[in-house]
């Protein structure tokens, strides 16, 4: 049973370039370099993770540390905030690269000529 979560994991980490290469297929632009187009919208999917993850960081820093002494100190409100924030910072932080995998092949499919011949 193993092997179904590792082949799932597998499949959602290439998901950006599978949806790329669909996109490929079936669009109406003759995209050149539709390898390097795949690859671009993978990377640029996985890039939009690393705008994200600095302050998905911050708040779990401040979760860990600064909660239980803001409790301490009477800051009961604030650290509250803080402990019902998780969720939706969670949530955001791992919707935000599945949301780009899709939006990105068709962003940059009209641009993408114009930018193998600036390029290339």
């Amino acid at each position: 049973m193993e092997y179904l979560a590792l082949l799932g994991i597998t499949f959602i980490f290439w998901l950006p370039f599978y949806v790329a290469a669909i996109y490929c297929k079936f669009s109406k632009f003759q995209l050149p370099n539709k390898f390097l187009f795949c690859v671009s919208c993978l990377v640029l999917s996985y890039g939009s993770f690393g705008v994200i993850a600095p302050f998905y960081i911050l708040h779990q820093n401040i979760l860990i540390y600064m909660v239980y002494d803001w409790t301490a100190l009477g800051y009961e409100d604030l650290a509250w905030f803080f402990i019902q924030s998780e969720d939706v910072f969670t949530y955001v932080a791992f919707s935000v690269p599945i949301i780009a995998t899709f939006i990105i092949p068709f962003k940059l499919a009209p641009k993408w000529r114009g930018l193998i011949k600036s390029y290339g």
